[in-house]
């Protein structure tokens, strides 16, 4: 039997001092020397520097055997408090040890089995709808085969949990409150769950045996559900599909260790709805998220090299990381793959590039500003992602809006490049343009506001000022741009009274649009960054058409379409925004990969198309039912060309008849013999000068 230590010296209870609040932690001097003194044995001494498995003592050590128990994490009234205290100090608690290893280990467990079925403490009697034990805390300390779980048990959760100390209005509790005293500490192997030792005080009161149980008590889910319901919603799957999966399968009894009998399960297997926050707390658990902490901690836990929890595919994913050290600072992160940095070295480096804002992302007050490229098919390409909170304070995410943040964040952006590639370049100087989609815009809503009603004059005014607007937008001169308000100024002024209201607000508007979009005449700097004189300067510099410089963001308007309604739904949870923490995991992890692995199958199809294009140019037979169409254009040869071509077999392909196709007949349905489709004699000039088009159906 095991031996008890009632006789030593009484457990005291290990209660904090109450400390009064502080405004600010006062800042003390580094010491040198840091001395700590532990409780150890001569034989754990002497076999320190020793492997756990290789130690003769299989016992708890003594620094262990010293600590006291952890009543505090209790729930409890003062009543209660006073009474176990009482318990301690008359030395009524119970404390039992056991060897794990060594020889003694088989008698020593088998007497444990003895005293945890006689208190039912046992592991499967804990798993039981009626037992009255549930967990209050738990601890672990170790690692491994040796480590260890300190486990509390209090009866205070059936019978002596008081629900209004912990704030609660209703008892949710199956038994009713009985203020029992009772609770128990395990501390066990957690692989082989061998018992070291158990202490408290066990004895029940009377109310606590006699209680009825005063609503359905809680049955925990089964293990398995949890696993497939985990499986499910990692690989993106919705929350209402894995319920309906759910109940799909314990309608056909189809989970492992199943009974076709329901009045056998010991678990449930029913998904309800407080299984929710359970699921999606393991679900961060898994991807490496602790729920717990405040999301700004994470991210430093990620970003620190020294830290247990250092990513390195996020900290190699994040070129800048400023963490808020005070109130009034803000949280700078930028995000950049490895995939995006190629990108934006072959898609944004003497190129255009597009930014633009959204919120509304996470959530805390966050901005977002994204950087994209465009591509050779005119698909825009995320380049960097530039998040920073807004000010304290700030009622509007949008207000939180600072140039300067953004410009120092770009340069962190420029820098990351630069290292990477390991060249000391400088960027020419940029050109500025302003989305004329937000420009139109704003200019309608200004006379919208200065012209309110439908009257005819109205009407006509509100048309007037729209032209004008268009003229300013394709002008290529500032000379000429001034030109158009003054003439614009010197006709309201002539056609309209001055006691007109229409009068006042044309005026109005034109002041706007002279004062601010054109500075009044006096700088032609930002008039450069709306008109067509600013993007026929930027094709001069790029050297392209004028029609490939890109008038609107509209790539990246779709694209925080795309990310608000498509793939951050993939890991929200019931449509709440995500933390802000979970969101850079998402991006970094899921969200950026999956768009280029997207983006490289695409053109890897595009890629095998042309090259079934091409073998179709050089006389190879098309499928009967094929799904596109090919055309050539031989135009520009002359005569003597199609003459010469002709004579060279060996250079040259002729078509069949049965394997023309017009690009309308490839949209249509083929018809039933070739006779229908009209013939002509088509010779196919050599690689050098052959033009082809394809179309899609």
């Amino acid at each position: 039997m095991p031996k008890s230590k009632a006789t030593h010296e009484p457990l005291r209870l290990r209660i904090p001092p109450i400390k009064p609040p502080t405004t600010s932690k006062p800042s003390k001097p580094p010491r040198q020397h840091q001395i700590r003194f532990g409780n150890v044995s001569a034989t754990e001494a002497a076999e320190g520097r020793m492997k756990k498995a290789d130690r003769q003592n299989h016992q708890l050590l003594a620094r262990q055997q010293a600590c006291t128990l952890y009543v505090r994490k209790l729930i409890l009234s003062t009543e209660q408090s006073i009474a176990i205290q009482h318990l301690y100090d008359a030395n009524k608690i119970e404390s039992y040890e056991f060897h794990v290893g060594g020889e003694a280990e088989q008698e020593s467990q088998q007497a444990t089995a003895t005293v945890m079925g006689i208190h039912g403490l046992t592991f499967a009697a804990l798993d039981e709808v009626d037992n009255r034990w549930s967990v209050a805390w738990s601890e672990n300390t170790g690692e491994g085969d040796s480590a260890m779980k300190r486990l509390t048990k209090f009866s205070g959760s059936d019978c002596g949990y008081d629900h209004t100390v912990a704030g609660s209005k209703k008892r949710n509790t199956p038994a009713p409150y009985t203020a029992c005293l009772a609770h128990a500490e395990i501390t066990y192997v957690v692989s082989t769950q061998k018992i070291y030792r158990v202490r408290g005080f066990f004895q029940h009161n009377d109310a606590c045996k006699d209680a009825l149980l005063t609503r359905i008590p809680r049955e925990y889910l089964h293990p398995s559900v949890y696993r497939l319901a985990l499986d499910q919603l990692a690989n993106g799957v919705p929350l209402r599909q894995v319920r309906k999966n759910n109940r799909d399968l314990v309608r056909s009894r189809s989970y492992p260790d199943m009974s076709l009998d329901p009045r056998q399960w010991r678990y449930r297997y029913l998904i309800g709805k407080a299984d929710t926050a359970s699921l999606y707390r393991q679900l961060s658990r898994l991807q490496g998220v602790n729920v717990d902490q405040r999301p700004h901690v994470n991210i430093h836990e990620w970003l620190d090299t020294s830290s247990p929890q250092y990513d390195p595919v996020f900290a190699e994913a994040v070129f800048h990381y400023n963490e808020r050290a005070e109130r009034g600072d803000r949280i700078e992160v930028c995000v950049a793959t490895n995939e995006m940095k190629d990108a934006a070295w072959k898609y944004g480096h003497g190129k255009q590039l597009i930014m633009d804002g959204t919120f509304g992302i996470c959530n805390r007050k966050v901005l977002l500003f994204v950087l994209m490229g465009v591509d050779e098919e005119n698909k825009g390409v995320p380049l960097a992602f530039l998040f920073f909170s807004a000010p304290s304070g700030n009622k509007h995410t949008a207000a939180g809006y600072d140039s300067e943040v953004l410009a120092r964040l770009l340069e962190k952006w420029k820098q990351s490049l630069e290292e990477r590639i390991a060249l000391l370049r400088v960027f020419p100087d940029i050109i500025l343009l302003i989305c004329r989609v937000h420009l139109r815009r704003s200019w309608r809503n200004h006379r919208n506001k200065c012209l309110p009603g439908k009257e005819s004059k109205v009407t006509d005014t509100w048309r007037r000022l729209q032209a004008l607007e268009d003229a300013l937008v394709l002008s290529t001169s500032f000379e000429a741009a001034k030109a158009l308000v003054e003439n614009e100024y010197d006709v309201i002024r002539h056609d309209l009274p001055n006691d007109d209201p229409t009068r006042a607000g044309a005026l109005e508007h034109l002041d706007y649009l002279w004062g601010y979009w054109m500075s009044s005449g006096k700088s032609d700097d930002l008039w450069k960054s709306w008109s067509d004189f600013g993007r026929t300067i930027a094709a001069q510099l790029l050297q392209c058409p004028l029609n490939n410089i890109l008038p609107t963001t509209n790539h990246l308007e779709s694209f925080n379409r795309v990310l608000k309604h498509t793939y951050l739904p993939q890991a929200q949870h019931g449509g709440h925004r995500l933390r802000f923490d979970v969101l850079l995991k998402f991006i970094i992890r899921d969200m950026m990969p999956s768009i280029f692995e997207e983006r490289s199958a695409r053109l890897e199809e595009l890629n095998r198309r042309k090259a079934r294009a091409l073998c179709l140019v050089n006389g190879e037979q098309p499928p009967r039912c094929p799904n596109w169409a090919i055309r050539f254009d031989v135009a520009g040869l002359s005569s003597a060309s199609v003459g010469a071509l002709s004579s060279a077999p060996s250079e040259t392909s002729v078509i069949s008849e049965s394997s023309i196709r017009t690009p309308c007949a490839a949209r249509q349905r083929p018809p039933t013999s070739s006779a229908h489709i009209p013939i002509l004699p088509i010779v196919i000039p050599p690689p050098a000068h052959r033009q082809f088009h394809y179309c899609t159906q």
